[in-house]
């Protein structure tokens, strides 16, 4: 196959087992004699400002600064797969012939001068009918290899999620995060595809799947059109917090929703970039409960939201600073149960530990610290079930 006279765009799903729909992996190979000379392609008779395809020569990247046009503009036009859903063109133009180049769009491309091995592209004619010439001298050959001009070939679809602190004035800090990775290849199983989550001293944020936690879980597609994954927060701490949601090669459903059981809102995700969410813990019980957040893949916006939101339920603290380790809390219309409390120093060590009882909607609890536990500040930790948070406390 002449480079020149057959370059062609390809738009392969997948082998000949594919029918009208769907796609899979396949390999494809070009079998040609190497140039390792000049190359010079001839055109004869191009109507003015005509467009002519053509394909790079060599079985290397080459520089298209160092080639030599007759009759042609300094401009070249080639298709990028990654821009949008389905592609677009890109346009790398030296028109006034100083070397520097201009590539529109300007962003969400990676394409330059460079065109690299295999790759098609457009020339055009200048304003002057007549024959052209384009010269690829073996100079011209370049290491700028870029692979993303052509389309991505992973089958794998990747949400990373990150959990954020964010304070005022100040950069948002990563806590903690977690990796889900679908493709065919995958079980929805925990298998030895699947890491488990380690616990951190502070707040962590993993996957609950089959009653384990992970840190990155790998699932088959999906077999249906919706689909349910549960985070799992815990040892969280009264203030404001961060979710970003990055999502690439997603091709499960039409949709994606970031669910918060907490506030009832369902958040749709950007399935081709990063999504931020942000949100506060408070002693609001549903605040902290360590199923506030999943995912639900639906082809429209959930109509249901599973509801761990406690109205005007709440856990306080006083007096803080505490003084002469006489500690109070005050639970407010919470269900009667036991929670455990632990106090945790800045080690992450729990000093103290200890259940307490409620029996009614509204209820005080008096704990004695230990007087061995020196001034200075405390993690107070509530354990109810699965869920947990941390408010800060002081002793004089």
């Amino acid at each position: 196959m002449d480079p020149f006279q057959n370059a062609a765009f390809l738009f392969v799903r997948g082998d000949r087992t594919i029918g009208t729909t769907g796609t899979n992996n396949t390999t494809l190979k070009t079998v040609h004699p190497l140039f390792n000379l000049d190359q010079t392609m001839n055109l004869s008779s191009i109507n003015a400002n005509e467009f002519y395809l053509i394909g790079n020569p060599y079985a290397s990247p080459i520089d298209f600064n160092l080639t030599t046009l007759t009759g042609l503009q300094k401009r070249f036009y080639s298709w990028d797969p990654n821009l949008g859903s389905l592609g677009g063109y890109v346009t790398v133009d030296d028109a006034d012939g100083d070397g520097t180049y201009t590539i529109s769009p300007s962003s969400g491309t990676s394409q330059t001068q460079i065109i690299q091995s295999g790759q098609a592209f457009f020339i055009q004619k200048n304003s002057v009918a007549g024959n052209s010439q384009i010269l690829f001298p073996v100079s011209s050959k370049s290491t700028g290899v870029i692979n993303n001009v052509f389309k991505n070939t992973a089958t794998n679809e990747t949400i990373n999620a990150s959990l954020f602190e964010v304070k005022p004035n100040s950069t948002p800090a990563v806590i903690d995060g977690v990796t889900l990775i679908r493709s065919t290849t995958f079980s929805d199983m925990i298998d030895d595809m699947d890491a488990l989550k380690r616990e951190n001293i502070t707040e962590g944020f993993g996957l609950e799947s089959n009653n384990q936690i992970l840190s990155i879980e790998r699932r088959g597609l999906l077999s249906s059109v919706q689909d349910t994954i549960q985070f799992h927060f815990v040892k969280t701490q009264l203030k404001n917090y961060r979710l970003t949601l990055d999502i690439s090669n997603f091709i499960s459903s039409p949709n994606v929703y970031l669910i918060d059981a907490y506030t009832q809102t369902a958040t749709t995700l950007n399935t081709s970039g990063s999504t931020d969410y942000d949100f506060t813990v408070t002693s609001a019980t549903g605040s902290w409960d360590a199923k506030r957040f999943y995912l639900v893949y639906s082809l429209s916006n959930p109509v249901s939201v599973k509801n761990t939101k406690a109205k005007d339920q709440s856990i306080t603290i006083f007096p803080n600073p505490v003084e002469h380790h006489q500690l109070q809390i005050k639970t407010t219309n919470m269900e009667a149960g036991s929670f455990q409390v632990s106090v945790v120093n800045m080690m992450g060590e729990i000093v103290y530990q200890t259940v307490l009882a409620t029996t009614s909607m509204n209820t005080t609890h008096q704990i004695s610290l230990p007087k061995s536990l020196a001034a200075g500040m405390y993690n107070l930790r509530f354990v109810k079930g699965n869920s947990s948070f941390e408010q800060q406390f002081i002793i004089k």
